[in-house]
């Protein structure tokens, strides 16, 4: 075979250290805003030249802008307040917001870091945003009273930071959803959550990441999301194994999480393309994409850039 993937990853890569000295001298006063967002941008030009330097053909900013998906957002939408850490899965927290009064967008988000992000390089670097679902399920609702009426809520400002982000120029655009894989008599309005933002894409390619759920999932309502490009781990828990992968649309691109972002133990190149041939049992090549199985932010630096290196590796294999 003689087959060009793209690959990518899911999005995050470990924070240097001196970006974590960083924010904790800015959360205690001792440097300000100016001065921590001039270690966000070292950062983020260091993450986007190590993924070139690896061949990664769809970058990210490595999100080294916010420290988790949902806190990030408290103090940048109205009706958010920043909450307590909360233990969501393995030794990885997120700040869970309050929602306290109307949610609101008074300003874009990431508009600007993406541009940022964007200039360092000539490859694609996808915009990923916190899919409206994952922000309610995630935040504390003292306001709403409803879960499906606050995720409306946040529904509509995401909608309007995915138009200006297509505006500026975004090609790809990921909605961070990992919270959607485990409830899936929510699914039919979250579906159409989805629809209203891919509404608002412009020409750019919208993708959802979603993970956390059924080691089993319901593949027919994942292949029923309005999106382009559907990203799915299938290391970790196995799924590479199992044939869910054959009812996806012929419209949908599958982005196959093929290489184990949790554990620190390297996975062989064989081991790798084993999985990438399973899939293709049930999906053609022209439909994939080969990523991480999740954000690499938790393992060790050296480790998660041996672990996308593997996936570059892997992918030349065929």
């Amino acid at each position: 075979m003689d087959l060009e993937f793209l690959t990518t990853t899911v999005g995050s890569f470990p924070k240097p250290r001196a970006l974590k000295r960083a924010r904790r001298q800015f959360r205690e006063g001792q440097i300000d805003g100016a001065a921590l967002r001039q270690e966000e941008d070292l950062a983020v030009a260091d993450t986007i030249a190590l993924q070139e330097r690896l061949g990664l053909s769809i970058l990210t900013d490595g999100e080294m802008t916010r420290e988790d998906l949902v806190g990030h957002y408290a103090g940048r939408l109205d009706g958010l307040e920043e909450g307590m850490l909360v233990r969501c899965w393995g030794n990885r927290y997120v700040r869970r917001p309050r929602v306290t009064s109307p949610i609101g967008r008074p300003a874009p988000i990431l508009v600007e870091d993406w541009k940022k992000a964007q200039r360092h390089t000539e490859r694609p670097v996808r915009a990923i945003v916190t899919g409206p679902y994952t922000l309610m399920h995630w935040s504390y609702d003292e306001h709403y009273g409803s879960r499906e009426a606050c995720a409306r809520a946040f529904c509509t400002a995401i909608a309007e930071e995915v138009a200006e982000l297509a505006a500026a120029g975004a090609t790809e655009i990921q909605l961070d959803e990992p919270a959607l894989g485990a409830f899936s008599e929510e699914t039919v309005w979250a579906t159409e959550l989805i629809g209203e933002i891919g509404a608002r894409r412009g020409t750019a390619r919208l993708w959802a990441y979603v993970a956390f759920g059924d080691p089993n999932p319901d593949w027919k309502a994942l292949a029923g999301l309005p999106v382009d490009c559907l990203m799915i781990g299938l290391a970790h828990q196995g799924l590479a194994s199992t044939a869910g992968p054959v009812s996806l649309p012929s419209n949908l691109t599958l982005v196959a999480g093929v290489v184990d972002a949790i554990e620190p133990e390297l996975e062989s190149v064989d081991v790798v393309r084993e999985r990438i041939e399973r899939v293709m049992k049930h999906v053609p090549a022209e439909r994939l994409v080969l990523a991480t199985d999740g954000g690499l932010r938790g393992l060790a630096p050296e480790i998660a850039e041996a672990k996308a290196g593997l996936l570059v590796a892997a992918a030349s294999a065929f």
